[in-house]
């Protein structure tokens, strides 16, 4: 059974957010809580989503010397989220105690490193970079990073979901942002439709914006979520 299509929650007030949720009735849903909402509401922002029974990503893509980052990453296990991000470019010693910290607070979060953002190409990682890799290539280094410090998976793009599972196994959990329904321009550059996640074997997707800026936002979900579903 797949999970259910996460949303990200690209608000920065309340009210627009809770006029977005007030839309979904008693729908209980995965929710994507980023920077921007986060640094408007701290930690009660999760608090609240939890209550109201949905799912939570938290997706702050953790990334700082080792004893920063187990730090915060035990004070948002205490928060209950279903995921966490953290940045597989930490490195192993940055990564390697966060599987204590799950098993001590007998936590069922699963623990996901990012790759490479999917607003960065093959052009951006040689040109700016200066990395004499492919994107693929070196998702593929940053998975092994993360498998070798036990985490549950890694966010990527679709197109680097079948080399990521035939290397490390199925599983070895892929999360995959920049979904569409139908593709159109956008900031993100390596993106995909949800058939094609789905015949990638993605285990997670993440839809934004065609949710959260649509007329019906509602029968938008329920659409992504049927096709995503649908001959599983």
């Amino acid at each position: 059974m797949k999970s259910k299509p996460i949303i990200a929650l690209d608000f920065s007030n309340q009210k627009d957010l809770d006029h977005f949720l007030n839309q979904f009735k008693n729908e209980k849903l995965f929710l994507k809580v980023g920077l921007e909402l986060f640094v408007k509401f701290g930690s009660n922002i999760i608090t609240q989503l939890k209550n109201q029974g949905h799912q939570i990503f938290i997706d702050l893509k953790l990334h700082d010397i080792p004893n920063t980052v187990e730090n915060a990453f035990t004070n948002l296990i205490e928060l209950n989220p279903d995921i966490i991000t953290v940045h597989a470019a930490g490195g192993v010693d940055m990564l390697k105690n966060l599987r204590q910290i799950i098993d001590e607070h007998q936590a069922s979060t699963k623990i996901f490193a990012v790759t490479i953002l999917t607003s960065i190409n093959n052009e951006v990682l040689s040109e700016q970079w200066k990395v004499n890799k492919t994107v693929e290539q070196q998702v593929l280094d940053f998975a092994q990073i993360a498998k070798s410090a036990q985490l549950d998976g890694v966010v990527c793009s679709v197109g680097e979901v079948e080399q990521i599972k035939q290397k490390f196994g199925s599983d070895f959990l892929c999360l995959t942002p920049g979904i569409r329904n139908h593709l159109k321009h956008s900031d993100q550059k390596r993106v995909a439709t949800i058939q094609e996640a789905k015949q990638a074997k993605s285990d997670f997707i993440v839809v934004g914006r065609e949710i959260t800026k649509s007329s019906k936002p509602y029968e938008t979900y329920l659409e992504i979520k049927k096709v995503w579903e649908e001959n599983e």
